[in-house]
């Protein structure tokens, strides 16, 4: 894939998840009768803008954020209707909403791509034979149904699987139906990445049902919500290494997902949208997280507190996720380049 094409689906991934997190912004707030200013998806100059209502909408040049700007957020306002002027638990809501509806977002996605792709089947159907790995090379191909390994019944998937990985070098012998004709083929294993057997082979697909993509799409939110959340912790606690990408890595795999097909970058901007609305309730300064924390505080207290002060450690922390974007995309180019 070109790197012209790579970085046109890199801002249009970044431009639909945030148009997704800012709107849940919006919707939050519509529902709490906040007065919205401007809605925009993207900073810096203007490129399109309209207004319906209350709310002028606006696309922007650059597609490194977004906002949806509603009086009274950084300080107090004149209108009746102003985010300062809602209770603790609508302002809590409008600044949750963003990362709540990027999960939603999310959740649509899998459920559109998973009825578009299927999912894979639990038969030893064979679905895709990658080149230049051992099974290309020794002759299987797309629609052989695996029935035997070193004369073992082979009854799905993944009995043959379990058989593979732990076959490394060593040669098998496949017993295959190709359309009723018995074939037998010698296939050797090689080692993988996580130094499991391999031959470059992939399950066919199967079609599912409407309940069954959204029940898909569903699990699969929860389930990568938890992988985030634990790696997260493991992080943190030092369990494992600091594992981080920035712009120039993640286009790097918005390409690599592209090229397996349409329905493989919706599920690859889904686990996006998912780990955005995870980190950004983190209670991190300049996050969303972080003016959670402060309204928390508030409805302990009773009270805000100082303006300024709340200013100076969103603005520190903004100088710091800086850095720490600049640092990142340094090394992201030196692992590209290297």
């Amino acid at each position: 894939m070109s790197i012209l094409w790579t970085v046109v689906l890199t801002l249009v991934m970044f431009g639909i998840i945030i148009f997704a997190h800012e709107g849940g912004h919006l919707l939050c707030a519509k529902a709490c009768h906040i007065y919205v200013e401007e809605f925009s998806v993207g900073m810096g100059p203007k490129l399109f803008s309209f207004r319906k209502g209350e709310t002028a909408y606006s696309l922007r040049l650059l597609p490194i954020g977004g906002y949806c700007k509603m009086p009274g957020e950084d300080g107090e306002s004149d209108l009746p209707n102003g985010f300062d002027k809602k209770s603790v638990p609508q302002r809590m809501l409008v600044v949750a909403g963003g990362a709540l509806f990027n999960i939603i977002f999310a959740i649509l996605l899998f459920i559109v791509a998973y009825m578009g792709l299927g999912t894979s089947s639990e038969e030893p159907i064979i679905g895709e034979v990658y080149e230049d790995y051992p099974a290309y090379v020794a002759g299987l191909q797309q629609g052989d149904v695996v029935t035997a390994i070193n004369g073992e019944a082979i009854s799905s998937w993944t009995d043959m699987t379990a058989i593979i990985q732990n076959q490394v070098g060593t040669a098998l012998a496949f017993t295959v139906d190709r359309g009723g004709e018995v074939v037998q083929l010698t296939i050797t294993p090689e080692a993988g990445d996580s130094g499991s057997g391999i031959i470059g082979i992939v399950a066919a697909r199967e079609s599912v049902s409407v309940f069954q993509a959204v029940k898909t799409g569903f699990q699969q939110t929860y389930e990568l919500t938890k992988l985030v959340l634990v790696s997260l912790w493991q992080m943190v606690t030092g369990a494992i290494g600091l594992d981080l990408a920035g712009p120039v890595g993640v286009g790097q795999m918005v390409g690599q997902a592209a090229s397996y097909g349409f329905y493989s970058f919706l599920i690859f901007v889904a686990a996006i949208s998912v780990n955005l609305g995870i980190v950004n309730l983190l209670p991190l300064p300049a996050l969303d997280g972080s003016r959670l924390v402060f309204l928390a505080v508030e409805g302990i207290r009773r009270k805000p507190l100082s303006a300024n002060v709340e200013g100076m450690i969103h603005f520190v922390g903004f100088v710091l996720l800086i850095g720490l974007l600049i640092i990142v995309t340094y090394f992201d180019i030196s692992r590209i380049m290297g």
